[in-house]
């Protein structure tokens, strides 16, 4: 399913700078969302059939299923129930559809990468490359991609500790971006928690705000503090979910206090998703192989 979360400025000096700043009072929390009604009658209710992408325990099947209730209550959906059925996980909810079961099942890992190369991609010719890909290991990679293809615009992050390649996760301006990213330098299991957030002071529009734990807190303070020292693009960090670039602000200066807001071209709806599934990462990775609406 093809998501817009976060636009990706087409210049540099048109990205969004990451702030140091919690949303404390410069915005207002996400109201609950009402319960959507169901099309087929009140108490009519769609159920969906999550498969692990790997072997997992029965323990690891519970601690997934209560990640996904959770998900689902901050989506709003409503009289939701997830249980763990033999070695698949199955949710139903009152007027549930299958596009808000497939946000259920994305894994949401998130992982701050510092930009080394960045080009517009999909748009034909020799677009202008924004630094340069290492000699070796993604630079092959990095040339070959095609954003623009929507089947190259995959999950390439092998390893968090190697160099990556990744798309942009929406188009801006019928141009796509790709990337060459050097290794996670913050990961999202240090984020102790995500909330939707409206910007209504600054009118920056729906952001999704970051807490950091201790450990998360000062590894961000420390590469920020060695990237705003460099020259774009080396003055980026990508904010990379499920392996796609949701947003690639550069840093003016070390961001210490332990927060950090994902600002971009979100709608409400965008926002809430985003949030719900940083602040419940799925233990064990899920494919929804079938959906029974009413």
């Amino acid at each position: 399913m093809r998501s817009t979360r976060g636009g990706l400025g087409v210049l540099l000096f048109s990205m969004v700078l990451l702030t140091g700043c919690s949303g404390q009072g410069g915005g207002s929390p996400a109201a609950p969302v009402p319960p959507r009604a169901s099309a087929a009658g009140e108490g009519a209710r769609a159920v969906a059939t999550f498969t692990p992408k790997r072997a997992a325990s029965p323990g690891e099947l519970q601690e997934t299923a209560g990640q996904l209730q959770k998900r689902a209550a901050a989506l709003g959906m409503a009289g939701v129930q997830v249980e763990v059925s033999g070695g698949s996980i199955t949710a139903s909810a009152v007027g549930g559809t299958r596009e808000q079961f497939a946000a259920l099942a994305e894994q949401g890992q998130l992982g701050f990468r510092p930009v080394l190369a960045l080009a517009p991609s999909g748009v034909g010719g020799s677009a202008p490359v924004q630094g340069a890909a290492p000699a070796a290991g993604p630079a092959a990679a990095f040339g070959a991609l095609d954003c623009g293809d929507p089947a190259q615009r995959t999950d390439r992050q092998s390893a968090p500790e190697a160099e990556a390649v990744a798309c942009s996760h929406a188009e801006q301006q019928g141009v796509w971006f790709k990337f060459v990213l050097g290794p996670v330098a913050v990961d999202g299991k240090d984020v102790s928690a995500a909330r939707a957030v409206l910007d209504d002071r600054n009118g920056a529009g729906w952001q999704v705000d970051l807490s950091f734990d201790a450990a998360g807190a000062k590894a961000f303070a420390d590469v920020t503090g060695r990237l705003a020292a460099q020259v774009p693009p080396g003055n980026e960090f990508a904010i990379v979910v499920d392996g796609a670039v949701v947003s690639h602000p550069y840093v003016a200066s070390a961001i210490t206090g332990g927060a950090a807001v994902i600002s971009g071209s979100f709608t409400a709806d965008e926002a809430r998703k985003l949030a719900a599934q940083i602040s419940n990462r799925l233990t064990v990775a899920l494919t929804l192989t079938d959906t029974t609406t009413p």
